[in-house]
């Protein structure tokens, strides 16, 4: 069971004690008993969309390490960066010890290391498959 679904049952879970707790006639129970649907709706939406959210962003330090193009974020003087990146280890015997370190292009060829931002966040890049180096 996903963590949606969850929500969404409790949200019916909810109103089904609130409609028995309310008296027999009473406005509030037809009310939550008129609106039970668009209620669940919302709140499953909202659920959705913070799980979603939460689910694609995740602590840089959790970053595939690997090689991976991955999508990462900082934020530099309040201006939020989001760069397509890649972390080299540094053991390339074409490189350096020095090139340890998340890495984007600067241009089409053009490749920078980015030791002068400080990342957070990153998420999956899911790029089309016609676009990924292989």
């Amino acid at each position: 069971m996903t963590e949606v679904e969850k929500v969404e049952i409790a949200v019916h879970q909810a109103i089904a004690r609130l409609q028995s707790e309310a008296p027999r006639g009473s406005h509030l129970a037809e009310l939550m008993f008129s609106q039970r649907e668009a209620i669940s709706k919302v709140a499953t939406a909202a659920a959705a969309t913070t799980f979603d959210n939460a689910r694609e962003w995740k602590p840089i330090e959790t970053a595939p390490k690997d090689g991976t193009e991955i999508l990462i974020y900082a934020d530099c003087a309040t201006v939020p960066i989001v760069r397509l990146a890649w972390w080299d280890d540094g053991t390339d015997p074409a490189g350096s010890p020095e090139d340890k370190g998340w890495w984007s292009y600067q241009h089409s060829v053009t490749q920078e290391k980015l030791d002068y931002l400080q990342l957070s966040y990153w998420k999956p890049a899911d790029l089309p498959e016609a676009t990924v180096a292989k």
